[in-house]
């Protein structure tokens, strides 16, 4: 009966595999779950930016409403306002 030298090796090869397939796999898991979190700061980015776009817009509004009001004169304090929060609109009354 003669024994291979070699046949030691095959379960620590076969076990070398297995150990580089997981790291792989690990890998390729990391991967997916940080692109998946650069995706959602980006989405959450883009959704703080429309929503002050829009709130910008809605002082625009305000601030041309209190201007084109027939009652309205040059000067008066209406036509400047300021909020606790920071934002704040200025208007002017000219001619076309």
């Amino acid at each position: 009966m003669t024994t291979d030298p070699y046949s030691h090796r095959a379960p620590a090869q076969r076990r070398g595999s297995a150990l580089v397939a997981i790291l792989w796999i690990v890998s390729i898991l990391s991967i997916a779950v940080f692109s998946a979190t650069q995706f959602l700061f980006i989405e959450l980015e883009a959704e703080s930016n429309s929503s002050a776009l829009f709130h910008a817009e809605l002082l625009a509004d305000r601030g041309i409403a209190i201007a084109s009001h027939p009652s309205v004169e040059r000067g008066e304090p209406a036509l400047f306002g300021a909020f606790p929060n920071g934002d704040a609109y200025a208007t002017r009354i000219s001619s076309e």
